[in-house]
């Protein structure tokens, strides 16, 4: 079957074309081969139309049967073919859907774009802060939306920027450049996740605080170091009452050991703490500095302070005093001592006085011994028995 089936193949695919080809050329030959009449190209077409479904017939009747191998391959390319016609639909439905988004997108983008546009801003004033920062403060007319805030130079190139939440209501950008630097600001409005320019411009404020160059006219000194009761006391005095301030002490290290707030309605302010000591009295206080609260921030002031050289040491004007008063109180004693001593020694004189005299010569006592013994003692001067050899102190009283 499978050499008839080719026989009939070769005969339809190749040898039918050629003949059929020859009698169009040539119909006589049709006459001659097959005593046709009158050979015409209708009869040469019908012939070998004729002979062609006769052949086609054989061959249909002769296919050889497809191999199991045969069988899968056609399974599996008939398959493919339809795997890629499922990929040709998606891939078509997936760019009419990319279409419809990006046309979607398009007008999204449109309305969001003049939604931008519709937000008005302007740069109210601009701050100069610590460590030569400067902060562009921004006023806008709506706080739905976040923002995204760029300053741009004089060739309006972008050269910082920040994003800006819309929750917050002081909008601001703080960057180190300054306005010689910045020129222009410009802002992109964020709705669903993506910026959309305003595609405006706002001009710098004319409003600039220096609030470091104040900080630097607030003058604060230290007036007195008052020691009390082991207590260091530092008394402060300031030309301003219009800030608030907080005072750091500092050790040799510049590190800070203590810090204390003051309040701008304090003029005159003290700062109490054990352990401020000096270091010129062996403690571990260097220096001072001053920062300065504007707007809830702190700005440090130009210069720092030297420890004030009036020192008040009450402690040891307390303890002078006390010894002082020591002192008063042991000379107060010896001396109410001797006056007593002298009222004594009067009272025993004026007793002595009027005692009958006995006779000078019948008073001798060899030494006090023996006066105390007659019961004469004291004896006073000019008293019978009386003598500078019993009066050792020359006190005019002898064996006292």
């Amino acid at each position: 079957m499978a050499i008839i089936f080719g026989i009939t193949a070769f005969l339809f695919l190749a040898v039918l074309p050629v003949i059929t080809i020859v009698l169009l050329i040539k119909p006589q030959l049709l006459k001659k081969l097959f005593k046709v009449k009158k050979p015409h190209r209708g009869k040469i077409f019908a012939i070998t139309s004729g002979v062609a479904l006769v052949l086609f017939v054989i061959m249909g009747f002769t296919v050889p049967p497809k191999s199991a191998e045969q069988k899968l391959a056609d399974a599996n390319a008939a398959t493919m073919k339809q795997q890629q016609q499922v990929d040709a639909n998606k891939t078509k439905l997936i760019e009419q859907q990319s279409k419809n988004i990006a046309k979607e997108t398009a007008q999204i983008d449109k309305q969001n774009t003049k939604i931008a546009k519709n937000v008005e801003m302007h740069n109210s004033e601009i701050e100069i802060g610590n460590n030569n920062q400067y902060t562009y403060k921004i006023v806008s007319n709506s706080n739905i939306y976040d923002v995204k805030l760029s300053l741009l130079d004089k060739n309006k190139n972008q050269i910082d920027s920040t994003n800006i939440n819309h929750s917050k209501t002081d909008w601001s950008i703080t960057s180190k450049y300054s306005p010689d630097k910045v020129k222009y600001i410009t802002y992109a409005i964020s709705i669903g996740s993506k910026y959309y320019d305003s595609h405006k411009v706002l001009k710098l404020s004319n409003t600039i605080k220096d609030y470091p160059g104040i900080a630097n006219n607030v003058v604060t000194n230290n007036t007195q170091i008052i020691k009390d009761q082991n207590l260091y006391s530092y008394v402060f005095s300031m030309n301003s009452r219009a800030y608030d301030a907080k005072i750091e002490f500092y050790n040799n290290q510049n590190t800070i050991i203590y810090t204390k707030d003051i309040n701008h309605s304090d003029k005159t302010v003290t700062v109490n703490n054990v352990d401020l000591k000096p270091v010129s009295m062996g403690g571990t206080v260097a220096y001072i500095k001053t920062k300065i609260s504007i707007n809830t921030k702190l700005y440090e002031t130009k210069n720092k302070l030297s420890l004030s050289s009036s020192f008040d040491d009450k402690d040891a004007a307390r303890v002078a005093a006390q010894q002082k008063a020591e002192a008063a109180a042991a000379a107060a004693k010896q001396q109410a001592a001797n006056e007593e001593a002298a009222r004594q020694a009067a009272a025993n004189a004026a007793a002595a006085a009027a005692q009958p005299k006995p006779s000078s010569s019948s008073a001798y006592y060899a030494n006090c011994s023996a006066a105390r013994s007659a019961g004469v003692t004291p004896i006073y001067r000019g008293q019978p028995g009386y003598s500078t050899r019993l009066d050792r102190d020359n006190d005019g009283v002898a064996c006292e």
